[in-house]
């Protein structure tokens, strides 16, 4: 008898949509505990993956793609071959962070699916009780099931990473713009530290999932499923404190001027965010609905009255997996704003940082017009623009017509989105002269200044560090803010009667004094050619420099920066996909679930009266306000942050905000592309399993 309860468990798998059914094989298969040989547990274990493939197989999926993105950041990050790149240690943190934040995103995506799949399938464990299996054999079972799901995907991932390892790596050196001819190496660290991380995944969810089965009786276990998701008491608090929240996120998110600000205030806002948001679903719909059903000019109409009621009933059962969509999608439309915003913007960064294709700072005639003519010619490059001049350079603040020193304890880093922060230049009104082909004439005391940005406030004379300069002029026709010499944003010229007294005014205002031996040569260059020929000619340029002497060049500094923005790029993109697959798994387990409410509820309002095309109506547009409101959300979240995203972004001096808003608007509206199609995919087994 108990061989044939066991085939007739196996063969005869229990649906779980007719709790009158359940009741009548219960009633036909009533005997006492079985003990069953091992192959036929496994025999079980297995028709139960193929009988819930309709769950099963999108949880295998997701798990195989973010154990995919976790193998190829840890083989990343041990990738001997990643040395060779520029910026090698800049990539190895990235892959670092990358790989902490992926652990911790791992954990909670992991064990928040197990707790529903769990839930998906405790009535039918409730019937295998019944049916005379113990609780430790359902165990058994299960530790079966789960053991053949989890590590076949994990080991189909691991394959399929090694597979994409090499195009990956290939990726990440064309996103760098790397031509290195550094290679892909496969280690095994990276398998055994996966499989650890799986191996304890696995456990702590066999150890959950055990708790469940056995704290629960029989009774519990066929209809718990109902019970929904847990309920906050006090929803008008709650739907206070999380407006309250939100408001102060939105407000500090729109009230900051620079990225030093956006630092501090990042992390307090998406917490407050993430939090509004669950007080926000999970007590503010329905607080909202609950006014809606009290406005009866609204709420007794025949769609309104079906659609309110309905609603109330699926946001108590789905705020939290609502909510989880929300964040989820916020974080992968911010990701993706960022991560276009660099990329389109790369150049744009360069030529901020690098007005000039080269600048050489020199305190001897080290590189004359001539000198550098030369070796231009050697490699091929043609120069455009030279700018030559002796000054002293430096930064300093700016506060109305007070120029004073940079306390640098206060303003830790410069940046180009603090207004208050000037490049100065000061030089004698002979070197002005000169330069200028000008009969500029200044008396001890005076100043002459120019500038691209507006400097009136110096009109009536400026201060440095309490002594006074009358400003004789403000040149603002000046040859300086002409032509070729009209890259040099945010500066400021300051012309002397003298040397001496240009040196005098720095000792002011730098915090290195200077004296007249240290009035340095500048020169800014522009220069034309292949791009390899001008990486050798601004090489040579620095082999050749002295200590002294300081030379920035764009072509240079281009190959740092692309490997230092390609790897953020690349890290983004890993991030995304690993939002957009927890995104779409959890859209899709919550049309299940409504599917499975809404083929009873169906069901119930055709017998009250309702005819199909009414029904199927209102639950339409039920599912679609449902699914639909976590992505309005996002894009009012995003809306709210995207000054904060602004401000972030000049932290790596991208100060192009047309570029960064048209990012942002592109990835929203593909994001929502995506989300919509994703929508009527998932919808298909809604429709399937409500038989409309």
């Amino acid at each position: 008898m108990e061989n044939y309860l066991a085939r007739f468990i196996v063969e005869k798998r229990v649906e779980m949509s007719s709790s009158r059914e359940s009741f009548q094989i219960c009633r036909f298969c009533q005997m006492e505990v079985l003990t069953l040989d091992k192959n036929l547990y496994a025999k079980l274990a297995i028709t139960n993956i193929k009988k819930n493939k309709e769950i099963n197989l999108p949880y295998v999926i997701a798990i195989i793609v973010i154990t995919i993105m976790y193998y190829l950041v840890i083989a990343m990050l041990y990738n001997d071959g990643l040395k060779d790149i520029p910026s090698s240690a800049w990539l190895k943190m990235c892959f670092t962070i990358a790989n902490r934040l992926i652990t911790i995103i791992t954990f909670i995506f992991v064990i928040y699916i197990n707790s529903f799949l769990i839930k998906k399938r405790l009535k039918e464990f409730g019937v295998y009780n019944i049916l005379g299996l113990e609780k430790k054999h359902i165990i058994y079972v299960m530790l079966i099931e789960n053991s053949i799901i989890f590590f076949g995907a994990v080991l189909i991932g691991l394959v399929l990473g090694t597979i994409l390892g090499k195009l990956s790596f290939l990726i990440l050196l064309k996103i760098c713009h790397t031509t290195t001819d550094s290679s892909f190496i496969i280690s095994l660290k990276p398998y055994w530290m996966t499989m650890i991380l799986y191996g304890i995944l696995f456990f702590i969810c066999f150890i959950l999932n055990s708790i469940i089965i056995l704290r629960n009786k029989t009774i519990d276990l066929l209809h718990r499923e109902k019970y929904g998701e847990k309920k906050l008491k006090g929803t008008i608090l709650f739907t206070i404190i999380g407006l309250l929240l939100l408001g102060w996120a939105y407000y500090k998110a729109n009230t900051l001027d620079n990225y030093m600000q956006a630092i501090g205030v990042f992390f307090p806002a998406v917490l407050a965010v993430i939090v509004a948001t669950y007080f926000l679903f999970m007590s503010g719909s329905i607080v909202l609905l609950k006014i809606l059903k009290k406005n009866k000019s609204f709420y007794y109409k025949t769609k309104n009255f079906i659609s309110t009621s309905s609603l109330i009933y699926r946001m108590k059962q789905n705020a939290v997996g609502l909510a989880n969509i929300c964040i989820l999608s916020t974080m992968a439309i911010v990701t993706a704003s960022g991560c276009a915003s660099l990329y389109a913007g790369q150049e744009t960064i360069m030529r901020e940082l690098h007005p000039f294709d080269m600048t050489i700072e020199a305190q001897a005639d080290l590189f004359s017009k001539e000198v550098l003519s030369e070796m231009a010619k050697q490699y091929r490059i043609t120069l455009q623009d030279y700018f030559e001049f002796e000054a002293i350079q430096g930064a300093f603040l700016k506060i109305d017509n007070t120029i004073t020193k940079i306390d640098r304890n206060k303003e830790a880093i410069l940046s180009l989105d603090n207004k208050n922060i000037y490049n100065l230049i000061a030089m004698s009104q002979d070197e002005y002269n000169r330069v200028c082909n000008t009969s500029l004439s200044l008396e001890n005391g005076q100043v002459a200044l120019a500038s691209l940005d507006d400097i009136s406030v110096y009109q009536n004379g400026l201060y440095a560090e309490g002594k006074f300069y009358e400003v004789a002029s403000i040149m603002e026709e000046s040859p300086l803010l002409t032509g070729k010499y009209r890259n040099l944003k945010q500066t400021i010229y300051v012309v002397f009667n003298t040397s001496q007294e240009a040196v005098d005014f720095t000792n002011l205002v730098y915090e290195n004094p200077y004296d007249e031996t240290k009035l340095v040569d500048l020169q800014y260059i522009n220069y034309e050619g292949e791009e390899n020929d001008r990486v050798l000619f601004s090489s040579e340029i620095l082999n050749k420099a002295d200590s002294s002497t300081l030379v920035s060049n764009i072509d240079t500094d281009r190959v740092e920066a692309y490997a230092t923005y390609g790897g953020i790029i690349f890290i983004g993109v890993f991030f995304i996909i690993i939002f957009l697959t927890i995104t779409i798994l959890i859209i899709y387990f919550k049309q299940v679930t409504e599917g499975y409410d809404d083929r009873e509820r169906f069901v119930i309002l055709q017998k009250v009266g309702m005819d199909a095309s009414m029904v199927k109506q209102a639950i339409n547009r039920q599912i679609i306000i449902v699914f639909f409101m976590p992505l309005i959300m996002a894009l009012v979240h995003l809306s709210a942050a995207s000054n904060i995203i602004k401000s972030m972004m000049t932290a790596f001096y991208l100060v192009d905000i047309s570029l960064i808003f048209k990012c942002i608007g592109a990835t929203s509206a593909v994001f929502a592309v995506i989300y919509i199609i994703v929508y009527k995919l998932t919808a298909k087994t809604y429709f399937k399993i409500v038989k409309f």
